[in-house]
């Protein structure tokens, strides 16, 4: 149980009062001064890891790009490869085999049907 002290006058409770009104906002003022810096290095913290991850991001885009860019190049020689060797294996086909294709063409086209 809480001991009472006798207040003799008003005047020391009013003091009493005062005194910790002050006490308490002093408080409240350091209190507000810490979350301030707390926030303002949270803040800090976010702005540095936001930077870190675009930074990281436009690495792997660049990345990724290079490696599609390395790909379609790929792909390119690859399929100009088989367009060439499709094209020298139509021009190793000797002249007398493509008009007697063509003469199957024509008739075929006018009725006759005959495979040579």
């Amino acid at each position: 149980m809480a001991t009472r002290v006798p207040v003799q006058d008003g005047k020391g409770d009013l003091a009493r009062l005062l005194a910790t009104e002050e006490r308490l906002e002093q408080l409240v003022v350091r209190a507000r001064a810490e979350a301030e810096r707390v926030v303002a290095a949270a803040q800090a913290q976010a702005a540095a890891r936001e930077a870190a991850l675009a930074a990281q991001l436009d690495a792997e885009v660049r990345k990724m790009t290079e490696a599609v860019a390395a790909e379609r190049s790929r792909r390119e020689a690859e399929l100009a490869a088989t367009l060439r060797a499709e094209a020298a294996r139509f021009d190793a086909i000797p002249g007398a085999r493509i008009a007697e294709l063509a003469g199957y063409v024509v008739r075929r086209v006018i009725g006759s049907g005959e495979m040579p």
